[in-house]
């Protein structure tokens, strides 16, 4: 019931942004002969500037005047928030430096590039594209004028899985009424927005791989959330080259009847399939929920975990580290990935050889 109060909250924004400031010719106290004004100073104001797209695969963010003056976006700042060790705190993806301006009806595009953090134009830090996300423009007065979020707190903001953005697609603002909330679109950076291609999946996805020990070909889930999950319709899937040479995505486990894993507790899967022979190779596995699908048809992604680079095909690069003992999440369901010496299969994560994963690209 609130939706109309909120539409027409826009309408009224794009009215004020299309009319702000308009003009008309020859103002009073001006003649032939007097001196031209100085330019007027960018305006201040960001009540019109918006956060117009964000892609957390490619790592960038648009911004969009959709009013009728240059602004100054001297001090004005990208900011998203983290939970870090239970409180929440705010990191500047981005601040305006001295003298940057936007036009009216332009877009300004920022992307994280490595070794590039410090450049005017490029984002600080760079973005998650699989976990929740809460992302805002604010003023040089730290006014929030545009803000994004995608899912809620929960455990904890950048700290829950949800269903992975893929290359694409990005977070599209609308600013139009008709199109309704934020959405996926075709990425479009630094040009007007593409046409809407479906809503932004909103799942919190609190079970993630949290173990995985090759040797013994067991994998250990765990549930960051405080309510237990009911696994019915679950599978591990693991992506292969198989014996005939063909690209082949093989299930590993299913869970075809009800199947709870408890609040802030741990469910350990034996694979169907030895992964003894592969401790070496390049792998990916998935978790996921057969039973529900994306806006793409897809099935719902709750976990999607690389060792190495696809290359010429999965588990078929030789790597130059094997895993000599379990590969771990530190800490449980939210941590980096490390090596562990000594499988903790079933319980807490142990203490880690110091050694990230290599060639890691879990999330």
């Amino acid at each position: 019931m609130k939706r109309p109060v909120c539409l027409l909250l826009i309408v009224s924004l794009i009215v004020s942004c299309a009319k702000e400031n308009s003009t008309t010719s020859g103002g009073s106290g001006s003649s032939s002969g007097d001196k031209p004004s100085p330019a007027a100073k960018p305006s201040t104001d960001l009540s019109c500037v918006y956060l117009s797209e964000i892609n957390g695969a490619e790592d960038y963010v648009e911004i969009y005047n959709a009013g009728q003056e240059t602004v100054s976006l001297e001090g004005a700042k990208i900011r998203r928030m983290r939970t870090l060790d239970g409180a929440d705190d705010e990191q500047t993806l981005w601040e305006g430096t001295a003298g940057i301006t936007l036009e009216s009806g332009k877009y300004l595009y920022l992307k994280y590039e490595e070794g590039k953090e410090n450049v005017s134009t490029n984002l600080k830090r760079n973005l998650s594209a699989k976990r929740n996300m809460y992302v805002w423009l604010q003023d040089s007065q730290k006014k929030k004028v545009s803000e994004f979020k995608r899912g809620t707190k929960g455990s904890g903001w950048n700290e829950v899985h949800m269903q992975p953005e893929e290359k694409e697609y990005s977070y599209t603002n609308p600013f139009s009424p008709a199109d309704g909330e934020w959405h996926y679109a075709a990425p479009t950076p630094g040009t007007a927005n593409g046409t809407k291609m479906g809503a932004i999946d909103q799942t919190m996805m609190y079970v993630v791989m949290n173990e995985i020990d090759l040797k013994n070909s067991k994998i250990e889930l765990y549930n960051s959330s405080t309510e237990e999950i009911d696994l019915m319709g679950f599978q591990l899937r693991w992506s292969r080259i198989n014996k005939e040479g063909v690209a082949d995505n093989k299930t590993i486990w299913t869970s075809e009847t009800s199947l709870k894993i408890p609040a802030k507790g741990f469910l350990v899967i034996d694979s169907e399939t030895d992964l003894s022979p592969y401790v070496q190779k390049n792998l990916h596995i998935r978790l996921r929920d057969a039973s529900h699908t994306d806006f793409t048809g897809e099935k719902l992604i709750w976990d999607d975990v690389k060792r190495g680079a696809k290359g010429s095909g999965w588990t078929m690069v030789d790597l130059s580290s094997p895993i000599s003992g379990s590969m771990a999440r530190v800490p449980d369901g939210s941590g980096d990935w490390f090596m562990v010496s000594q499988p903790t299969i079933g319980s807490t994560n142990g203490k880690t050889t110091g050694e990230t994963l290599p060639d890691w690209e879990g999330y």
